[in-house]
């Protein structure tokens, strides 16, 4: 087959000889005959901290909490109270008078969540408070109030 080989013979990596002995050379050994175990412990904890994390992520989504805008049948609901675009308390009616108020945590106040782009409060206002992307107190603001890395809820209160 003109120098074609089909498979590849596995060949032992080649060992350094040294004839000194020593401690520090005999351990450099024993971690070189160590790398996989070691490499399949890494890999283990990486795939176990993967399934952890992401467990995280989806519960943060939060489909099923009918306090939260990424349900459809909860807060979220298009025809609802926080997003029917015909409701004068409503997010997502640009002309709302009493649109929902964002808090965090800790009870800091962090606008109105319209999509008046002219409203004060509104995190649609580029200008404003709390909708330029770089006041600290903006969700907008990835490095400030709005920083996705920020355990911290955020709440939706309706006004009444």
């Amino acid at each position: 087959m003109h120098g074609f080989c089909a498979y590849r013979k596995a060949t032992p990596t080649p060992q350094r000889v040294v004839e000194k002995s020593g401690s520090s050379i005999e351990m450099n050994v024993w971690l070189n005959d160590q790398r996989g175990v070691v490499m399949k412990i890494f890999k283990a904890v990486l795939v176990g901290s993967l399934i952890a994390f992401s467990g995280l992520a989806a519960a943060q989504n939060c489909p099923y909490d009918p306090r939260c805008i990424s349900n459809p049948y909860g807060a979220g609901n298009p025809y609802g109270p926080i997003m029917n675009p015909y409701a004068p308390n409503s997010a997502t009616n640009p002309y709302a008078t009493e649109a929902p108020r964002l808090y965090d945590s800790q009870g800091n106040y962090h606008g109105q969540l319209s999509t008046n782009p002219y409203a004060p409060d509104s995190t649609s206002n580029p200008y404003g408070r709390y909708g330029n992307p770089y006041s600290p107190d903006s969700l907008n603001n990835p490095y400030g109030a709005g920083n996705p890395y920020n355990p911290g809820l955020i709440y939706v209160v309706p006004v009444k």
